[in-house]
C-alpha cells in the first residue's frame, strides 16, 4: 500500500498531459473520429453559442502507401447566425507534398506559414476559396457539409499523425469572423496516440518513486545474526 501511495504522489507531481495527436497507420482502414470546435470572435472573444462538430473517416491509403484518404461531415451546430468558411489540421512531423479535396469543401490549400499562421491545411468552398480573411462561406447555421479529401506525401508512409483541428467561420451575428479550435472527443477504431513530453515526465516520476520504495522496502527487511 505504502508503495503504491508513493506511486500516486509522483504522478500527482507532473501536470496532466495535454492531448496527443492522432495517429493512423496504413491498416487502420474504418477508423472514425469526432472533433468538437469551439469559437472566438476576431479570435479573441469566446462565443458559446458558436461551434461546429465534425466526423471525419479514414478511408485507407493509395497509391502504395503515399496517399492517406478521408472523408468528412462538418456540422455548424451554433445557435447563432454563423457559416464556416474553412477547417484545417496539422500533419505532425511530416510534409504534406498535394492535397485533394471534394464537396463542401472542395478547394485546399497547404499553408507554407503554418508555424506562425494558421494549420498545415485548409479546405475551403471551390468558390474563391482562401483561408484567409476573406472568401465565400458555406455550411450555415443547422447545415451539414460533406465530402473527401486525400493527402500525399513524397514518400509511403507507414502512419500519420493528425493535430490542431480547427475551423473559422465568417458572418458571426451577420458581422464578425471567428475561429475556432476542435478537440477529439471519440474515436471509432484501434489508433494510437503520440506521447506528449509531459506523458513521458509523469511515466518517468512514476518509475523513480517505485525505485525508491523497493529499494527501502529491500533494505529494511535485512536481518543479521546476533554474535554469540
Amino acid at each position: 500500500m505504502r508503495i503504491m501511495w508513493m506511486v500516486a504522489a509522483g504522478l500527482a507531481l507532473a501536470p496532466m498531459p495535454a492531448q496527443a495527436a492522432l495517429v493512423l497507420s496504413q491498416s487502420q482502414v474504418g477508423t472514425t473520429f469526432n472533433v468538437d470546435f469551439g469559437g472566438a470572435v476576431l479570435g479573441l472573444i469566446n462565443q458559446p453559442n458558436l461551434g461546429a462538430t465534425g466526423r471525419f473517416t479514414f478511408a485507407g491509403a493509395t497509391d502504395a502507401g503515399k496517399t492517406f484518404n478521408f472523408t468528412y461531415a462538418l456540422t455548424n451546430d451554433s445557435t447563432v447566425a454563423s457559416q464556416i468558411r474553412s477547417f484545417g489540421l496539422d500533419v505532425v512531423g511530416a510534409s504534406v507534398r498535394t492535397a485533394m479535396s471534394t464537396g463542401a469543401f472542395a478547394t485546399n490549400s497547404i499553408n507554407p506559414l503554418s508555424g506562425l499562421i494558421g494549420s498545415d491545411l485548409c479546405f475551403t468552398p471551390s468558390t474563391f476559396g482562401t483561408c484567409g480573411l476573406l472568401g465565400n462561406s458555406t455550411v450555415t447555421m443547422g447545415q451539414t457539409g460533406v465530402g473527401t479529401f486525400a493527402l500525399t506525401f513524397a514518400n509511403a508512409m507507414e502512419s500519420i499523425a493528425l493535430d490542431d483541428f480547427r475551423v473559422n467561420y465568417t458572418g458571426v451575428l451577420g458581422l464578425y469572423g471567428a475561429t475556432g479550435t476542435g478537440d477529439i472527443t471519440s474515436v471509432v477504431g484501434q489508433v494510437s496516440a503520440a506521447p506528449e513530453p509531459t506523458t513521458w515526465l509523469t511515466m518517468l516520476l512514476g518509475f523513480t518513486f517505485v525505485g525508491m520504495a523497493m529499494r527501502r522496502r529491500g533494505r529494511s527487511g535485512v536481518t543479521y545474526p546476533r554474535s554469540a
